[in-house]
C-alpha cells in the first residue's frame, strides 16, 4: 500500500500493513491531507501523537519570530493555526480521524480539581475537545492490563458524546470498540421501534 502521491512516498511508506508518513509541520500535514482526500481510500487516518504536533508548531512560531519564548500574541497564532488545522481535518466527511495525546495535569475548569488532560496548551487546549466524540483515557494496570475510560473520573477527563461505550474496557481494540458502538445503537434503535410501536 502507498498513497498515491511523490510527497507521501519521500516522506517514508512504511512496510507494515498500515501506511504511514511522517509528519514535521503543519504544512506537512495538509499536503498528506490533501493527498488522502483525493485518492478516496482512507477511512480512517491516525495522527500520532496530537501532543507533538502542537509543540512543532509551538516551535515553529518561535523560529519564526526568532524568541525563546512565547508572548502572548504567539499563543493567538498558535491558536489560529491549530483551529485552521482542526477545521480542515474535522469537518471532512467520510473519514474517521483519532489523535493520540500525552497527557498532563492541570486545574478542571469546573470544580478546581486537578485532572489528567490531553497534554495541550493555550486557548486550543481548552477548546480542542469539541472537534471529537470520544476522548478516551488509558490507564496501565497490574498484570499488564490496559484500561480505557470512556467516561471522566475524578482523576482524568474522559469523553464519549454517544453515551454508549460504559464506564471502562479492559483491552479494548478499536475493533471491539465499534462492535459495541454498532451493538449498543441497534439494541436503541429496536427499543425505539417497540416504542413507537406500542403508542
Amino acid at each position: 500500500k502507498s498513497l498515491v502521491s511523490p510527497y507521501a512516498k519521500s516522506k517514508g511508506i512504511s512496510s507494515s500493513n498500515l501506511d504511514t508518513v511522517q509528519i514535521h509541520s503543519l504544512d506537512d500535514l495538509r499536503q498528506v491531507w490533501t493527498d488522502v482526500v483525493k485518492v478516496k481510500k482512507y477511512r480512517t487516518v491516525i495522527i500520532d501523537s496530537l501532543s507533538m504536533l502542537h509543540e512543532s508548531v509551538t516551535g515553529q512560531i518561535m523560529s519564526e519570530r526568532g524568541i525563546d519564548t512565547m508572548e502572548q500574541r504567539d499563543w493567538g497564532t498558535l491558536r489560529n493555526r491549530m483551529f485552521k488545522f482542526a477545521n480542515v481535518i474535522f469537518n471532512t466527511e467520510g473519514i474517521n480521524v483519532i489523535c493520540t495525546a500525552h497527557m498532563r495535569k492541570k486545574e478542571s475548569p469546573l470544580d478546581g480539581s486537578e485532572k489528567w488532560y490531553p497534554n495541550l496548551t493555550g486557548q486550543f487546549a481548552d477548546m480542542a475537545g469539541g472537534f471529537f466524540d470520544f476522548i478516551m483515557f488509558m490507564e496501565p494496570r497490574a498484570g499488564g492490563v490496559r484500561r480505557v475510560y470512556y467516561q471522566p473520573t475524578e482523576k482524568f477527563y474522559a469523553k464519549d458524546r454517544t453515551g454508549l461505550l460504559g464506564q471502562f474496557d479492559d483491552n479494548p481494540t478499536f475493533e471491539t470498540i465499534l462492535k459495541k458502538l454498532a451493538s449498543t445503537n441497534s439494541v436503541l434503535r429496536q427499543q425505539d421501534k417497540e416504542v413507537h410501536t406500542k403508542t
